[in-house]
């Protein structure tokens, strides 16, 4: 294993993460947290190694997953509750159930290749 100082800066940052969060959720201490975070991080820069990653802030993953929650909410005829419910424009909500529904024909109905 990679001594920190040896690990470039973001990689780091994203260890300490991977090292505190299996400390905090799963109860792991020590060497044991340190070394599934290293794993972990191996595995995320074995598969995204030398590729422009963007990372959002989390700002970011907590919309997306009002989003999907909204989407899971919608019953067809509630849009001004949803908006009410989550504090914002029932037009926002328009948007937001367009965008969820787009997302979910094209992972059902795939992509054409008309080559």
């Amino acid at each position: 294993m990679l001594r920190p100082e040896e690990l470039p800066e973001g990689a780091q940052i994203i260890l300490d993460a991977l090292t505190r969060s299996l400390r905090d959720v799963l109860g792991l201490e020590g060497e044991a947290a340190e070394q599934a975070a290293y794993e972990a991080l191996r595995l995320v820069l074995e598969d995204c190694g030398g590729e422009y990653l963007y990372i959002p802030k989390d700002i970011r993953l907590a919309a997306h997953s009002r989003d999907v929650q909204i989407w899971r909410d919608f019953n067809g005829r509630n849009q001004r509750e949803l908006a009410r419910a989550y504090g914002i424009t029932p037009q926002y909500v328009y948007r937001i159930i367009a965008a969820q529904r787009a997302q979910e024909t094209r992972s059902r109905q795939g992509v054409l290749a008309l080559d």
